[in-house]
């Protein structure tokens, strides 16, 4: 459906905006084009052609993102200092096996990428025949009382990769770039590569930071997120953390913080046409039924494994902290004291 969009820039003012057409408008428009989407779609009725040529309202899925406020947060000037900087690294098995077989030596960041004062990652674990993707986004804090915006760094797009060279991979990351969080899926593949780090790093002074920054999500399960303030203090039990607790499933919570970033322009990408390919094509909805042998999701039309791994880098950023209170909480288990401390989430 994409395809056919076209995109025109008009100028208000000082700034540039992208308006979106759809096909029909585009001053190249022909009978021919016409009648080969038509055979493309089946008819003229398709809810898609009436959706993607016509520009009328069809019954298809809700995309995650309203297109005009994704484009918003895109640099599409190519030349610009953003998109030099910005890294997308891909790496396959033959390109390791050329240099001896250790990922890194395919791996040459600029060292303009350690002067980032704060960073998140964000990776979906794939191996056979799912790529891996991690996302580097790095923050950058405005001026005071206005919220961060996260703004894409590097990309690493690993294909058939083996298990000890994405750990490694993790690692240097996490050193390289001084990572807040690195948060990943930790069920199915990612399992066994989030419970290795967790070994290395505990056997390993070096990196022992990699407990608390690697962390570990599962799409499908529920995380604390907030505490409801509306309760009253007389009606808790025991525990006043657990009393008012908010739990969210993980995949939606996620997509919603994602859409939030993006609705607000806190989320900067760059001129990386399949990575907003890809953050155009999800819908809403995920084909439940698809999994593989190993447990893993598969979904209905695509695959979205850069999307995923920015969904992961958002939620390590908007559960650091609440994550680092909790962890305090279950070192302290004082009731009192606790319960002060939350109030200002």
């Amino acid at each position: 459906g994409m395809r056919d969009y076209f995109y025109k820039f008009t100028q208000e003012d000082s700034d540039w905006y992208v308006n979106r057409y759809t096909a029909m408008h585009r001053p190249t428009w022909t009978v021919e084009e016409r009648d080969e989407k038509i055979a493309m779609y089946g008819s003229e009725n398709h809810p898609d052609y009436r959706r993607n040529v016509l520009g009328k309202h069809g019954d298809v899925q809700n995309p995650l993102f309203v297109l005009h406020r994704l484009m918003r947060c895109v640099d599409l000037k190519e030349d610009s200092d953003y998109n030099e900087e910005y890294q997308h690294v891909k790496v396959n098995a033959e390109m390791i096996e050329d240099v001896g077989g250790d990922i890194m030596n395919c791996i040459d960041l600029p060292m303009s990428h350690t002067k980032f004062k704060t960073t998140w990652a964000g990776m979906d674990v794939g191996m056979t025949n799912h790529p891996s993707e991690i996302l580097v986004f790095a923050e950058d804090k405005p001026k005071k009382g206005e919220e961060s915006t996260l703004r894409l760094v590097s990309r690493f797009h690993l294909e058939r990769v083996s298990h000890l060279n994405q750990v490694a991979l993790i690692l240097w990351l996490m050193n390289f770039y001084k990572l807040s969080a690195f948060s990943m899926d930790k069920t199915g593949l990612g399992l066994p590569m989030f419970q290795h780090i967790q070994e290395l790093a505990d056997k390993d002074k070096r990196i022992e930071h990699a407990l608390d920054r690697v962390k570990g999500y599962n799409f499908s399960s529920k995380i604390l997120v907030d505490f409801d303030q509306t309760i009253p203090v007389e009606e808790f039990d025991g525990d006043p953390v657990e009393d008012t607790a908010i739990r969210r499933n993980v995949l939606e919570f996620s997509s919603d913080k994602l859409r939030e970033f993006v609705d607000s322009k806190r989320l900067l990408l760059p001129n990386d046409r399949d990575l907003i390919a890809e953050f155009q094509g999800q819908t809403y909805t995920y084909d439940k039924s698809g999994m593989d042998m190993y447990g893993r999701k598969r979904f209905s039309q695509g695959s979205f494994h850069a999307l995923d791994a920015a969904r992961m880098a958002i939620l390590g950023y908007v559960q650091f902290g609440i994550e680092s209170f909790m962890r305090e909480h279950m070192k302290v288990k004082k009731q009192e004291p606790v319960f002060d401390s939350f109030m200002q989430f």
